[in-house]
């Protein structure tokens, strides 16, 4: 048995759920086979069993071992190893930050046969999900219209409430894009270096913690609703976030900063309205039920309040306000 029998065997077998069901979608692609996709997506596709059934049904099918071999060197050319997906699985922000470049991905124009590819911060026009079937393969499309395809087959939504639907839809999409052999490695590679440049260019703000819920809620909200003289500014990563709980918030705002790359200078300014911004909020909730207590003194007696207030390490209003409790507490006769 050759090595692409056997490994049309081991399909069969279902051994590799993964590489099985990415196989009968390539599959449910090519001319005449429309009615794979059908059977495919009309029940549990995860269920060994069903999937066994159906990659019989299309093998016998095709009659054809050279569609055969074309659509498993298709696979082989587009699994990558499922480590190369460790550093995004394991990251949360990272999760969040993959899904939004994955939907801003565009191929550049092979040169000298080897493939570059660059992320690009801009909105993706999204194409007719069926436009491609009437002239191209699905091999054939550009990849921005790969993605929406897949979405749309596999009921993907743009936006998304949690980072564990993210990390799930992004290797979703990226195992059944058909791209040429070695382009996927680069774009995984090529994102991982983003990344790690992005998280190095935004460093965690000191203030903004995970398990703050007030924090994470209203930073979710400011970045939410940015504007500057009273100009909304569009932080255009956004449209990919739909975040309930105030740790989620906390992720898809630092993804959201960390993949706003197309002005540097306006995610500068972003971060110093934000800033102040909380430094007046913190502010106005110090001064909340507090009055001003205007009073002369004696030189000697200021003099002796300062003393002690440096002694205490205290301010001199939180020292007059702990001796006047404290007096306050005392028993009197």
């Amino acid at each position: 048995m050759n090595d692409k029998n056997y490994e049309i065997d081991e399909l069969l077998k279902v051994k590799n759920l993964r590489k099985t069901g990415v196989f009968v979608f390539f599959m449910s692609t090519e001319p005449g086979f429309e009615w794979v996709e059908n059977k495919y997506f009309a029940g549990d596709r995860n269920d060994k069993s069903r999937l066994r059934d159906l990659i019989h049904e299309v093998i016998g099918m095709t009659n054809s071992n050279y569609l055969n071999n074309q659509v498993l060197n298709d696979v082989n050319n587009n699994l990558i190893s499922i480590d190369k997906f460790e550093w995004i699985k394991e990251d949360s922000v990272a999760s969040a930050y993959c899904w939004v470049m994955l939907n801003n991905i565009k191929l550049l124009t092979p040169m000298s046969d080897k493939y570059t590819h660059v992320i690009q911060q801009s909105n993706v026009v999204k194409p007719t999900v069926n436009s491609w079937s009437d002239n191209k393969e699905f091999r054939n499309l550009p990849v921005s219209q790969q993605i929406e395809f897949i979405k749309s087959k596999f009921g993907i939504k743009e936006n998304h409430v949690s980072t564990e639907e993210m990390y799930r839809d992004f290797q979703t999409v990226f195992d059944h894009m058909n791209l040429r052999f070695g382009e996927k490695e680069n774009i995984i590679n090529m994102l991982k270096d983003k990344w790690i440049k992005s998280f190095t260019a935004i460093k965690n703000i000191k203030w903004l913690s995970k398990d703050d819920d007030d924090a994470c809620n209203w930073a979710w909200g400011y970045i939410c609703n940015y504007s500057v003289d009273n100009i909304k500014i569009p932080v255009w990563p956004l449209r990919f976030f739909n975040p309930v709980s105030s740790g989620d918030k906390y992720i898809c705002f630092y993804a959201a900063l960390r993949a706003w790359n197309d002005n540097p200078g306006g995610k500068k300014n972003f971060l110093y309205s934000l800033k102040k911004a909380w430094q007046q909020r913190t502010l106005r909730k110090k001064q909340k039920n507090k009055k001003t207590l205007s009073c002369s003194l004696d030189d000697e007696v200021k003099k002796h309040l300062e003393e002690l207030a440096e002694t205490y390490e205290m301010t001199i209003t939180d020292l007059v306000t702990r001796l006047i409790e404290n007096e306050y507490r005392t028993p009197k006769k």
